[in-house]
């Protein structure tokens, strides 16, 4: 009997001692701190259930719901942008996300084109619910006819001022017809650019297409030639044999300057514009009647001399190739006033191979009275017979040449009356300000040597060469050659970094042009290329080798 409570006693104890270490084991284990893993994030994609979605590829087919079922739930990111279904439906559907499945309905006034194969292309629409990972490449295709087409297309947009990828853009087909008004309608076939610039058309039919690209900024499905930036290839491309390269070069719409207002003052007219002319032509009746005019951005300003007797009754007004415009000034009824002070807004100073100087800027047009202007070099007046003033009236400024000494100090006295504005406001006090000028041992200076295609022979080239830095035209020359190298030389240049623009000038009118679908023309082709940077003193060669015409073209 002793034996055995001695042993339950003993039997209890060890019990209880273990329930106590069992308990300061796991206190201690939950006084260490940690973090709970969930374990490993989430990264794979909703799964597309083939058994369970309505089935692809299906031909006589015209549906009214198409499901897509997946192996967990899902959420619709962005539909509008991501899916769309070419050729473009006549007609309204709608697409909603419902626990693993997405719903597609079509309306009932939805009009199916005979014998055509559909494609609805989901892009990265559908995601998975937590995450977000988008279940890419999801494309549903259909044929209301007996089979599906098969043919496909590749290409490629770059833009024509940058020559870089074209991201986004849409890609249109049209079938050839002898009406090329077609193109206003919605287009047989339709793709997206990718972020490298690259197109793709599947499930084409053999046809022959016309093949235009748009910025398609209100997402019509069309291309507005007027506003969008667009482009085309210049030739019907075939289904069944693409071209090896097919590029398309998007460029900006031709904008022609529309005039917006006219308001007049007692000898001058002011018209805005929808936007800046490159050329701006003008007759004035009477045509013996003295002129001037000036472009600043997109207001023209038209100055005459009351003073001759004649009284200007019309303005004829031209911008480029476009049809003139006529300015009755008996029916301009706004007026507009200059600025009540006459204002030096900027200066520069010149320097070229043949000619030293300053150029000075104005608020509005001037007229200087050089007998009340003082030019001082290291505080002596040089003489008026060594300096010349020119005036520049295009932009309100005049240029004073004077061969100037970078090692001297140069300064500029007007007293009052010195300069005249048309208004007949002029300074009324005396006005200094110093001149600059520039070491030319702190600049530097191009030499671009242009080749041009061996193959070429003794063609006549036209083109335009422009020098830019910080999205300025620093240098432009405009050239005719029918040498097989072109040399030209730019002095004088701030060190830094600068690009070399070349344009293939066909018409030889010293402006580049943009693309025109109605003509059937494409842009004048412009081609950057990266410079060394310049450094000061120094006189850096550049050879440019110069690839003239697309094979294509």
């Amino acid at each position: 009997m002793c034996r055995a409570n001695a042993y339950k006693i003993l039997r209890a104890f060890l019990l209880f001692s273990a329930g106590i270490g069992m308990y300061v084991l796991l206190m201690s284990g939950c006084a260490n701190r940690g973090i709970i893993h969930g374990g490993p994030r989430d990264t794979v994609p909703p799964v597309l259930i083939v058994e369970r979605s309505t089935p692809n590829r299906q031909v006589h087919f015209r549906p009214q719901e198409i499901i897509l079922y997946f192996d967990e739930w899902i959420q619709l990111h962005n539909p509008t942008k991501e899916i769309f279904i070419t050729p473009p439906l006549q007609g309204r559907y709608e697409v909603k996300a419902r626990g693993k499945r997405v719903v597609m309905r079509f309306s009932e006034e939805t009009q199916w084109r005979d014998r055509t194969t559909y494609l609805i292309h989901f892009g990265r629409a559908i995601r998975d619910l937590h995450e977000g990972n988008p279940a890419d490449s999801i494309l549903y295709v259909f044929s209301t006819g007996a089979h599906i087409d098969s043919l496909q297309l590749y290409g490629r947009l770059v833009d024509v001022e940058t020559n870089a990828p074209v991201e986004g853009a849409t890609v249109l087909l049209y079938a050839v017809r002898k009406d090329s008004s077609a193109v206003r309608d919605l287009p047989d076939y339709m793709a997206f650019s990718d972020r490298k610039g690259r197109f793709h058309f599947q499930y084409l039919r053999e046809d022959s297409f016309i093949l235009l690209a748009v910025v398609d900024k209100n997402r019509n499905y069309k291309v507005d030639f007027e506003v969008e930036r667009h482009g085309f290839y210049p030739h019907p491309v075939k289904s069944l044999k693409p071209p090896d390269s097919l590029e398309i070069v998007l460029f900006p719409p031709l904008q022609n300057p529309r005039v917006l207002r006219i308001m007049k003052s007692s000898s001058a007219l002011k018209v805005e514009l929808s936007t800046a002319p490159e050329r701006v032509f003008l007759q004035l009746e009477p045509p013996t009647l003295p002129f001037r005019y000036a472009v600043l951005e997109d207001t023209l300003y038209i100055v005459w001399h009351p003073d001759t007797g004649q009284q200007l009754k019309r303005v004829y007004l031209r911008f480029l190739d476009q049809p003139r415009d006529t300015i009755d000034l008996s029916e301009v009824r706004r007026t507009f006033q200059w600025p009540g002070e006459v204002r030096l807004v900027g200066r520069e100073v010149l320097l070229t191979e043949k000619e030293k100087g300053w150029r000075f800027d104005f608020n509005q047009s001037v007229s200087w009275d050089t007998a009340r202007i003082v030019l001082l070099e290291d505080g002596r007046a040089i003489s008026t017979d060594q300096w010349t003033l020119v005036e520049d009236s295009t932009r309100w400024s005049w240029k004073i040449y004077y061969p100037w000494q970078h090692t001297q100090h140069y300064r500029c006295i007007v007293h009052p009356g010195g300069w005249r504005a048309h208004s007949g406001r002029s300074n009324p006090d005396t006005v200094e300000f110093s001149l600059p000028t520039v070491d030319v041992r702190e600049l530097g200076s191009y030499i671009i040597r242009m080749h041009f295609n061996k193959d070429g022979g003794a063609l006549t080239r036209t083109g335009i060469m422009r020098l830019m830095r910080d999205g300025r035209v620093w240098r432009e020359l405009c050239y005719t050659t029918s040498d097989s190298v072109r040399q030209v030389e730019w002095k004088y240049l701030s060190p830094g970094t600068y690009h070399f623009i070349h344009i293939e000038d066909s018409d030889a009118d010293c402006l580049w042009d943009t693309g025109d679908w109605q003509r059937r023309a494409q842009p004048e082709r412009i081609v950057r290329h990266a410079l060394p940077p310049l450094r000061a003193n120094w006189e850096t060669v550049v050879d440019i080798y110069v690839a003239e015409q697309r094979a294509e073209e």
